[in-house]
């Protein structure tokens, strides 16, 4: 095969990029990572799925389901699983647009692939990386004639991940819906999906849910570094937009790729006026759709150079972020902190409060889930809950005072890393009705030290502690 040899290149590379920092820190990435990994453990002892969840189930049940067939860890599956699909994108996307392209065009793509920073970034995320492996392979089987199997490889977005399937959903039929029996194939392939989505949640329980607080906190998490992403995104955007249009890619296979650029585009707009979105989740969308669309239009000279210094400034911010700038929730340094939570709580009764993520670590690790105050997923959070309360005391760095604290019902407060870095806790520190009972200190070293704090969260001396509440 033409370009063998610079395919496993790019491929090695790709892998490099995204397997060394779970190797650096020995745990899953991802934020997300301990409520998968929960709802797993819960699958494997119970037989059964959570149905007071509406995240889509596949991915659980294959994290479980790897597990019962391997007998690996179940922590180490879900630390390796995401950057693997991840990583494969890189094949699958090569050769959807070998197919449509040429080679030299598909090895761009994969280039753009291996070293896309917001790819890199949500390596680790969610189970979308699973549904930007499949929709390539979905679109090849397209073209082969495959019109009853294509539709279903798609549609099972569905089942991954809701926002990645909202977008295939709408780009598809904006593509597509002149074409008569490609649409009714995937109308129904779609609607077999979903209702076995909807078989797997039990609506009674979770009616009343909301999203606003933890969307709210997600914003105050990146108040400082989202405009910038945004900006950057959409800067470029406009070029391959303006190549696009003057090329009219929308025609033919290009179509559906051009509309999910296009609202990928408008999600991370969309950052101006609300969060409802999730435009911090549309950056790595739009970046996808725009590696691959990028490959499929034939640009003239400006249009090519544009794309060479596109993939020289992805390799060095690919290094960055990668080796610096991806930080897990978690660390390995932090568990002991867990350890003695799990030790003293028992001796103390009342609630333990700590930001949502690190709340499902502790989930994950102890037998005190139901002590969390934020221990359900944020998604998950029910309308007039104390989630909301928590949190606000966990921004206002403790302004609420100890009676919130007493309100809260809340006996211990737990901190990382990253409540310092982006929250500010030392007002919570020196409170006077709070006693740091437990403390951990370890240091993180970074080859690029000295790049600003946003580039390096995890960099230099860290701590995780937990603070009681005086009697």
């Amino acid at each position: 095969m033409k370009y063998a040899r610079e395919l496993l290149m790019v491929l090695l590379m790709g892998a490099v990029l995204r397997f060394a920092p779970v190797l650096f820190y020995g745990v899953p990435l991802s934020y997300d990572a301990p409520f998968h990994l929960t709802r797993a453990w819960e699958t494997i002892y119970s037989g059964s799925l959570n149905r007071a969840e509406f995240y889509p189930p596949l991915y659980r049940l294959l994290l479980a389901g790897i597990q019962m067939a391997t007998g690996f860890d179940l922590v180490w599956v879900g630390a390796v699983l995401l950057p693997l699909f991840s990583t494969l994108t890189v094949l699958s996307v090569f050769a959807f647009v070998r197919a449509l392209a040429g080679p030299r065009m598909a090895l761009l793509a994969s280039l753009l692939i291996a070293w896309g920073a917001p790819l890199l970034a949500a390596a680790y995320d969610s189970p979308e990386n699973i549904v930007l492996f499949l929709l390539p392979a979905g679109f090849l089987l397209y073209r082969h004639d495959r019109k009853a199997l294509a539709p279903l490889v798609i549609a099972s977005a569905i089942l991954w991940n809701q926002l990645a399937a909202l977008v295939v959903v709408a780009s598809f039929t904006a593509a597509y819906y002149r074409h008569w029996r490609s649409m009714r194939h995937f109308a129904v392939a779609a609607l077999a999906f979903l209702g076995v989505y909807l078989f797997s949640v039990d609506w009674k329980l979770v009616a009343g849910q909301s999203i606003s607080a933890g969307m709210a906190f997600i914003q105050f998490n990146l108040r400082e570094a989202l405009p910038v992403m945004a900006l950057a995104s959409l800067a470029f955007a406009v070029p391959l937009l303006y190549a696009c249009q003057a090329k009219r890619a929308i025609a033919g296979w290009t179509r559906f790729w051009f509309y999910w650029f296009t609202l990928s585009t408008l999600g991370v707009a969309s950052y101006a006026a609300s969060t409802f979105l999730r435009p911090w989740e549309h950056v790595k969308f739009l970046f996808y759709s725009g590696a691959v669309l990028l490959s499929l239009v034939r640009g003239e000279q400006k249009f090519r150079a544009f794309a060479y210094i596109l993939t020289a400034f992805l390799f060095l911010s690919a290094v960055i972020v990668s080796f610096q700038l991806v930080y897990p929730k978690m660390q390995q340094h932090d568990f002991p902190a867990i350890e003695f939570l799990e030790f003293r709580a028992r001796q103390n009764q009342g609630l333990i409060l700590a930001e949502p993520s690190l709340s499902q670590w502790i989930a994950f690790a102890t037998g005190l889930d139901d002590r969390l105050l934020t221990s359900l997923h944020f998604e998950a959070a029910k309308t007039g809950s104390r989630f909301q309360e928590g949190l606000g005391f966990l921004q206002s760095q403790g302004t609420g005072s100890e009676r919130s604290l007493q309100e809260l019902g809340v006996k211990y407060v737990v901190l990382n890393f990253e409540d310092e870095r982006l929250r500010g806790v030392n007002g919570i520190e020196s409170k006077p009705y709070l006693n740091k009972v437990y403390s951990v200190e370890y240091f993180s070293g970074c080859p690029f030290g000295f790049l600003p704090r946003l580039w390096g969260l995890a960099c230099g001396w860290n701590q995780a502690e937990v603070l009681e509440t005086r009697e």
